[in-house]
């Protein structure tokens, strides 16, 4: 199955669950006026993990500081192994699990659907299709915001104008109604055009206007009504809607290049991926492992605040103020806050993975911390999280520390377990506050 990459985002909004694996390992001295920590450039690893997986990687923990255990206040024991989540931390923000994603299906119901070309010969597209629908369906939690969109499954007519209007809605996005998607299913049949732009502009308006919304779109070849281009209806609607997401599923292309590029296009102007599936197997796979991911995906939400790559360039921030950004794996960014001295601090970050989870380079390490000063040499409070994550998204707080300054540079850092550059492109989306404890 191949995949391509998403471009990167231009922005990001309204939030959804948050689902993580947290630890928070603190080092570093008290400070007053003018008296500076001096630590490595190279962030240490932290000195324990907690991960859900009962083998855990040996290169997630690192060598460690040396003075971890001597910041005052923090716990320097092994956490207890128990079966548990570790607690949130204190502050931190939970999301709210009923928000979900709206998922609208788009599936492709041309003629050439009606083709047993699947391996046994008897197959056929149709009903390799339905049963990965089916599949979706029986696997989707109580509540999802789903719905189901049809193509060319009314028009056997050679009017082209006819077969190019045929796009049918025929289950509204609501929450999952199992009965009514299956008999929704079970009602459609393959008939004619293919019209992927027009119902890719339908599915635009069956969703809701705002919050996490996504099309997956299955077809078995390329649109044969254009206008309107599909990739270009693609493109106005991620215009449109910063948090919509297209992903789209070739489905037994065979040698069909055509519709590789034109479904790759659409995915990747929908900040989605293209999926390349050649049996019913990976159909059904396929469709399953999106709409679970789409189910609960997590979107960051807050003003668009780019990071720097080095503090003298970072843009000054407002305390108590939610940010986002995209940062790409082995990147540090920078971003500036002017403070009165002897304030409290804490930093809350919540980084979703988008399509990188599965960008080959194993768990997101997270580095968050303070510097105060213009070189990345000197700290004067550090915080190093490291969380493995079995899904898409991962939290971590520095602890409330008193800064004796008037301005101070906070950075986020990912990188891989093992300390070694990774050669992946991956991205992911960052949300992150800045706030005073009283």
């Amino acid at each position: 199955m191949h995949r391509t990459p998403r471009t990167r985002r231009p922005g990001l909004v309204a939030a959804a669950i948050l689902s993580a694996v947290l630890l928070v390992s603190a080092c570093g001295a008290e400070v007053s006026s003018g008296d500076t920590t001096a630590l490595s450039n190279d962030t240490p690893d932290p000195t324990h993990v907690v991960t859900p997986d009962p083998q855990p990687d040996p290169d997630a923990d690192g060598e460690g500081s040396d003075d971890h255990s001597e910041d005052p206040g923090t716990d320097s024991g092994t956490p207890d192994n128990d079966d548990s989540d570790p607690p949130a931390p204190e502050n931190q923000e939970v999301r709210d699990e009923s928000d979900s994603t709206a998922i609208m299906l788009v599936m492709d119901a041309s003629g050439s659907m009606n083709e047993a070309d699947l391996g046994d010969g008897e197959t056929t597209r149709l009903a390799a299709a339905k049963d990965a629908l089916r599949g979706v369906v029986n696997g989707l939690g109580d509540g999802t915001n789903v719905g189901l969109r049809v193509f060319g499954s009314t028009s056997a007519s050679d009017d082209r104008e006819v077969g190019c209007r045929d796009t049918e809605l025929i289950h509204p996005v609501a929450p999952l109604d199992r009965a009514a998607m299956l008999d929704a299913i079970d009602g459609f049949q393959a008939a004619g055009w293919t019209p992927i732009g027009q119902a890719l502009r339908d599915a635009g308006s069956d969703l809701p206007p705002e919050g996490p919304r996504s099309i997956i779109l299955v077809s078995d070849g390329e649109d044969t009504c254009a206008p309107p281009p599909p990739c270009e209806v693609a493109a106005d609607l991620a215009e449109d809607g910063i948090d919509l997401t297209i992903h789209t599923v070739g489905f037994a292309l065979e040698d069909n290049e055509q519709a590789r590029e034109e479904l790759g296009c659409i995915a990747d102007v929908g900040h989605g991926v293209f999926y390349d599936v050649d049996s019913a197997d990976e159909l059904a796979n396929t469709l399953r492992q999106i709409t679970q991911r789409e189910e609960r995906r997590v979107v960051a939400e807050g003003i668009r605040f780019e990071g720097a790559p080095i503090p003298q360039r970072a843009n000054t921030g407002q305390l108590n103020t939610t940010y986002t950004d995209v940062v790409l794996r082995e990147e540090e960014n920078f971003y500036r806050f002017e403070i009165t001295p002897g304030t409290t601090l804490q930093a809350d970050v919540l980084v979703v993975g988008n399509d990188s989870v599965d960008d080959g380079c194993g768990p997101l390490h997270l580095g968050i911390l303070f510097t105060n000063e213009q070189e990345t040499s000197s700290y004067f409070t550090h915080h190093f999280t490291s969380t493995r994550y079995p899904t898409e998204t991962l939290a971590a707080s520095t602890l409330p520390r008193a800064l004796d300054t008037d301005e101070v540079w906070f950075k986020i850092e990912t990188r891989t377990p093992s300390n070694q550059r990774c050669d992946s492109q991956g991205q992911f989306d960052v949300e992150f506050v800045v706030k005073t404890v009283d």
